[in-house]
């Protein structure tokens, strides 16, 4: 099951100086035919209008959903005006595999990084001790 994401078009546009009206929502959906998107209309916490629809049954164009109260009942003259695009995008996903063997590299990597760092934290007082005794023998040039 995937997890619920609230984005806020409105919110976005105020802060990057766009109105609302003009906003992108881009939405990615395995099973567009099992997905459902609801857009809200919120008075700060409150939801005062909102309509759910199933991805799938949405057609390409523009489109306008009527908007509901909290209660459910449709809001005479009370609309959302969307445009809807189809499109796809390659599966990028990795197999569960693929995931454990990159977490194994890193995680050898990881380990051997703080390897090499213990062993310079080790060797670094020395090997400063050293230089100086090394560069005070050094003849000035």
């Amino acid at each position: 099951m995937v997890p619920r994401q609230r984005t806020s078009v409105g919110a976005g546009a105020a802060a990057s100086g766009k109105s609302a009206r003009h906003s992108t929502l881009h939405c990615l959906a395995a099973e567009p035919r099992a997905t459902v998107l609801r857009a809200c209309v919120h008075d700060g916490e409150t939801v005062v209008a909102y309509e759910a629809v199933v991805l799938g049954a949405l057609r390409p164009g523009y489109r306008s959903l009527s908007l509901r109260s909290r209660l459910g009942t449709q809001i005479r003259l009370c609309s959302l005006l969307v445009h809807i695009e189809r499109g796809e995008e390659p599966n990028m996903w990795a197999e569960a595999r693929e995931l454990r063997e990159a977490l194994a590299q890193r995680d050898e990597a990881i380990e051997r990084l703080n390897a090499e760092l213990a062993a310079a934290r080790l060797a670094g007082p020395a090997a400063a001790a050293s230089g100086e005794e090394e560069a005070a023998a050094r003849p000035a040039r």
